[in-house]
């Protein structure tokens, strides 16, 4: 056999080896059947993306299904160039994940202002004597409320977060008893990380993060990174930042985020490419 033989057999090899070894994994929370203890098939699929992102190998693809997913995913491992790591929403279907949890329990602080209280363990900002300098969110059946500086500020539709003594005050704006309505407060600064090479997501919306300006909380950080119709939007600080080489963001839409909808440090050769970017800097950072 030839030189030029014996590599035209070892690259095939290689070839079908990695074709072997790649696989598609799903994740449906929503699923009754789903456990991270499982196979992570469309029969028994995996709950959590977190987890998925520590099983996946280059060439994997993660099919993900309709859910509210709170978690922060962080993605070490990459791919290669021809087997990418892929992380993809279900056609047709709803994928959001969110750095906000819900809160309930909630307890009247007196009986002539219809404020409520709810302990608070979270502190994110190094500057709390500022709204921009505040990385706090509170959402009420989805909206977001105004931010009070102190608990004597509070008026209908604001919320206060005291963390000297450890309480999230809320006043809600039709003056609801917050027990019946839907409470959600960021308490994850960032929601996704690609770290490793060769990592694509697909069709994925990301909604709410308690991040500091200059910090998205959509990064990709690794080389040779795609991020493809998905939707970043509602976050304290910045959307999503770009940190690594040869990135391609396309599709994608960036809007409604507490300072920018997107930015990059020392992303050479960024292709940013038709994607819709509107209405961010709503705290009006200066």
């Amino acid at each position: 056999m030839s030189l030029l033989q014996c590599f035209a057999l070892s690259g095939a090899v290689a070839f079908c080896g990695l074709s072997i070894h790649a696989a598609t994994y799903e994740v449906a929370q929503r699923n009754s059947r789903a456990s991270d203890d499982g196979p992570g098939s469309s029969n028994q699929p995996w709950r959590t993306i977190t987890h998925a992102a520590e099983k996946v190998r280059a060439g994997d693809l993660v099919v993900i299904r309709s859910g509210l997913y709170r978690e922060r995913v962080v993605v070490e491992t990459g791919g290669r160039p021809g087997a990418p790591i892929r992380f993809e929403a279900a056609p047709g279907e709803q994928v959001v994940l969110t750095g906000a949890d819900q809160f309930v329990d909630w307890r009247r602080k007196t009986d002539d202002q219809p404020i409520y209280s709810v302990p608070w363990s979270y502190r994110f900002s190094p500057h709390p004597a500022t709204f921009a300098g505040r990385c706090e969110q509170v959402m009420v059946d989805g909206y977001l409320l105004r931010q009070a500086l102190n608990v004597d500020q509070l008026a209908p539709g604001t919320y206060f977060a005291d963390t000297t003594n450890k309480l999230l005050y809320l006043w809600d704006a039709a003056g609801r008893d917050l027990n019946l309505a839907f409470v959600e407060a960021s308490t994850r600064p960032e929601i996704l990380q690609l770290s490793g090479d060769y990592l694509e997501i697909r069709g994925l919306r990301f909604r709410f993060a308690a991040n500091q300006a200059q910090h998205g909380a959509v990064v990709l950080a690794g080389n040779h990174d795609l991020m493809e119709d998905c939707v970043v939007e509602q976050m304290n600080g910045s959307g999503a930042t770009f940190r690594g080489e040869h990135i391609v963001v396309r599709h994608c839409v960036f809007r409604d985020n507490g300072q920018m909808g997107f930015g990059a440090n020392r992303a050479h050769h960024l292709l940013f490419t038709d994607c819709l970017v509107e209405n961010n800097n709503t705290k009006g950072f200066d």
